[in-house]
């Protein structure tokens, strides 16, 4: 995974896989929280880690669930992953 800024407003997140649209909506949110104007997505599909679903989608064993490649728990620390990430620049730039 890899973050680039420009001009501490636009975040790029890189995900190694397509990640669920909920997942999406979240990091968005949290970026305009931390205080970005925009955070884009960007899913690195091609010979990835596939779907970067929900543990429930994994669980009711889904489409995306047979080609996503992580686990159950893959989601969340992707997710979670994204939101160190954006907030160790905001730190970074407030340093």
């Amino acid at each position: 995974m890899n973050l680039l800024v420009f001009n501490q407003l636009h975040a790029f997140v890189t995900m190694p896989g397509e990640l669920s649209c909920i997942y999406d909506r979240k990091l968005k949110e949290k970026g305009k929280e931390m205080g970005y104007q925009q955070v884009s997505i960007f899913g690195l599909t091609n010979d990835a880690h596939g779907y970067i679903i929900l543990p429930d989608s994994w669980q009711k064993k889904t489409y995306e669930s047979n080609l996503s490649f992580g686990g159950e728990f893959y989601g969340p620390l992707i997710e979670k992953k994204a939101e160190a990430l954006l907030q160790q620049m905001i730190n970074k730039e407030r340093n």
